[in-house]
């Protein structure tokens, strides 16, 4: 049985660093992505909640195996579980203890990606209906709208967080580099991935040159925590 002070589970949805860089198509990004594991899961530490990983997921597709790992959650005894990943850069130890807050006041929580999909999905056991979830608009742009509008269904609230970046691809991480700031480390793995980038980009493209002339959602609006 789940103690009192633990109702309360993070849950760490992310694969091996391996599968994250070939999944994102980043193939230079293994140190990547174990360095942002290793931050989110100190992150998670950091409150008093249970803190769960599921990088050995079932399922064949990414709403079932997310949905199987809820589910595995709620029936280890925990009765709110938040869910997040490990490429949110700007996630933080407060995200998550508002989240729980909020859950434990039988409220919803939902931390919004600028890409249109969710960092954090804070969810209870009373509003976990499988065959709902996974009907979703999963990894898409429309998917935090179609979340609001599955706790509204069922007339919960929800708590909304502030706008985080999800680095899902190389072009997230030039983004991210330009107009963020994170610790040093991880900016250097940011920076590295980009020059490679641009340098293979470089060499694959390079020709002999030849001279030529040319012309030149919930019951109303989700309140924020943030």
């Amino acid at each position: 049985m789940v103690p009192a002070q633990q109702s309360v589970a993070v849950l760490i949805f992310a694969r091996n660093s391996q599968e994250d860089a070939l999944q994102k198509r980043i193939p230079a990004g293994t140190a990547l992505f174990d360095y942002l594991t290793e931050k989110t899961q100190r992150i998670a530490e950091k409150t008093n909640f249970a803190v769960l990983t599921s990088s050995k997921q079932r399922g064949n597709s990414f709403e079932e195996r997310f949905i199987y790992a809820l589910e595995d959650a709620f029936k280890q005894g925990y009765e709110h579980v938040i869910a997040i990943g490990n490429d949110s850069p700007k996630l933080n130890t407060q995200h998550l203890k508002a989240a729980g807050e909020a859950l434990e006041n039988n409220t919803a929580v939902l931390g919004p990606s600028t890409d249109g999909g969710a960092y954090l999905i804070g969810i209870s056991r009373q509003h976990f209906d499988p065959a709902s979830l996974r009907a979703l608009p999963w990894q898409k742009a429309s998917l935090f709208r179609a979340l609001n509008h599955y706790f509204e269904a069922r007339t919960t609230r929800v708590a909304q967080l502030e706008y985080l970046v999800d680095l899902d691809s190389l072009k997230d991480i030039e983004h991210f580099i330009h107009f963020s700031v994170c610790d040093t480390h991880l900016h250097t793995l940011l920076v590295r991935l980009v020059l490679s980038k641009r340098i293979k980009r470089s060499t694959s493209s390079y020709q002999i040159p030849v001279k030529r002339t040319e012309s030149h959602y919930n019951k109303g609006s989700p309140y924020s925590l943030s």
